[in-house]
């Protein structure tokens, strides 16, 4: 990307003011192309935005600071960094550049848009605009700009860095949902095993209840059939009792037996006589004897 071109302000009175605002022009177009570089580089020139911006009051000094800040601006466009910028800034006050790596002074490139103020960079520009500033210029409200690609980057990081934030926190709170109902399930299947423990046991102990009537009912059974099979026997031994009684009785007396039979026999031919004898003369009397006195 081309860099635009801004000419330098006219002169003014107060050229320690020109001097600041144009190195605020050339840091802010440092910071504008030198996140291209690898990190050690970007780092070496940090370290020298932040020995250039150094508070400094004499005037020559902030030329100086000016001439630095260009010859470092020309070397982060190109890539190639000679030196003194090979290395990192040494300690003490900045040495005054050699004329030859002094470039004409008759253009500094375009102002780029600045950061928020938290880092290296902005604090840069704050300490060059500090420099030759009235405590009334201090405590003036700032002049409000817009925002840079930088600056945008980080918004949307840091709105990354929320967003993902809130999901840490909800998936945490599902995490702890999740455990709370892991521990409810492991509760309720220990439940679970509890109660049919408890059912298979009571299952169990109906089963054993059941053989014990049963067998309780089968020796009932078996002493009801015993008992009955006992009056059984008794019953048939007095019959066998009445009915050997009988029979003894039978073979002891035969003859008074006959006896009777004759009597009987003898009885029942004087009855049939006598019966016959009285039919007879019931039908031989006269009818006048029957009514006689």
């Amino acid at each position: 990307m081309h860099a635009r071109v801004l000419k330098r302000r006219p002169p003014t009175p107060d050229a320690s003011v020109a001097l600041d605002d144009e190195l605020v022009c050339l840091l802010m177009e440092i910071e504008r192309i030198y996140l291209q570089h690898p990190r050690h580089l970007q780092i070496r020139i940090e370290r020298w935005v932040d020995k250039i911006s150094e508070p400094i009051l004499n005037v020559q000094w902030k030329r100086s600071a000016n001439d630095h800040a260009l010859l470092l601006l020309e070397m982060t466009r190109s890539g190639v960094f000679r030196t003194p910028f090979d290395r990192n800034p040494p300690h003490g006050p900045l040495r005054t550049l050699p004329r030859y790596m002094i470039h004409a002074r008759d253009s500094v490139t375009n102002k780029p848009l600045a950061r928020d103020g938290k880092n290296c960079w902005s604090q840069a520009y704050e300490r060059v605009v500090l420099r030759t500033s009235s405590p009334a210029e201090l405590h003036a409200a700032p002049v409000t700009r817009s925002a840079s690609y930088v600056e945008m980057t980080n918004q949307t990081l840091d709105a990354l860095e929320t967003s993902l934030e809130s999901e840490r926190t909800k998936c945490a709170a599902l995490t702890a949902q999740v455990q709370e109902l892991k521990v409810v399930t492991k509760t309720q299947a220990d439940a679970l095993s509890a109660v049919k423990h408890e059912l298979q046991q009571a299952k169990s102990l109906h089963h054993r209840e059941v053989e014990r009537l049963q067998l309780l009912h089968t020796v009932e059974i078996d002493e009801l059939k015993k008992r009955h099979h006992d009056q059984m026997q008794r019953a048939i031994l007095a019959n066998d009792r009445v009915l050997a009684a009988q029979r003894a009785d039978a073979c002891v007396a035969p003859r008074d037996h006959a006896s009777n039979v004759d009597d009987f026999l003898c009885f029942i031919e004087r009855f049939q006589h006598e019966t016959s004898v009285l039919t007879q003369q019931t039908y031989t009397t006269p009818p006048s004897l029957g009514h006689a006195p």
